[in-house]
């Protein structure tokens, strides 16, 4: 039997059955604070990984479905896409590693504290694909 030091230390095994205060979670899939705030570069390779990941299908989607999304779209790519991020990671990952995926992607689409704290670090994409977007118009690139 584990002491509550146990599930308090911060164990990033794939296997690892630490838990974290806010629920039954890995310590894997927890989100980590900079200074202030959550910040990408503070969290675990995995979660930096799978959110990078995000990013860019977040960028896919303002680039070439809407630029401009609702609030409540913003919310349903950042869910989807980070699921299908995790999907992705997961194939081409060795059997060890999968757990990892499959736990942040199952906290994602059960935890939305969780998914609120990620979008926190994914919506600055859109942002930066409008200003892109608006900055440099396609037709100037293409000759």
């Amino acid at each position: 039997m584990q002491d509550e030091t146990d599930l308090e230390s911060d164990n990033t095994e794939p296997g690892a059955s630490s838990t974290t205060r806010q629920g039954n979670w890995p310590m894997y899939t927890a989100l980590l604070k900079g200074s202030k705030n959550i910040c990408l570069t503070a969290q675990r390779h995995q979660v930096k990984l799978a959110i990078r990941k995000t990013m860019f299908y977040v960028e896919e989607n303002a680039i070439f479905h809407n630029s401009f999304p609702r609030i409540t779209t913003r919310n349903i790519w950042n869910r989807n896409c980070m699921v299908r991020a995790c999907e992705d990671i997961n194939r081409f990952s060795p059997t060890s590693v999968k757990v990892i995926y499959d736990a942040i992607a199952t906290r994602i689409q059960a935890d939305d504290e969780y998914l609120k704290d990620i979008s926190t670090l994914v919506s600055f994409c859109i942002r930066f694909c409008i200003i892109n977007t608006q900055s440099y118009p396609l037709d100037q690139h293409m000759d």
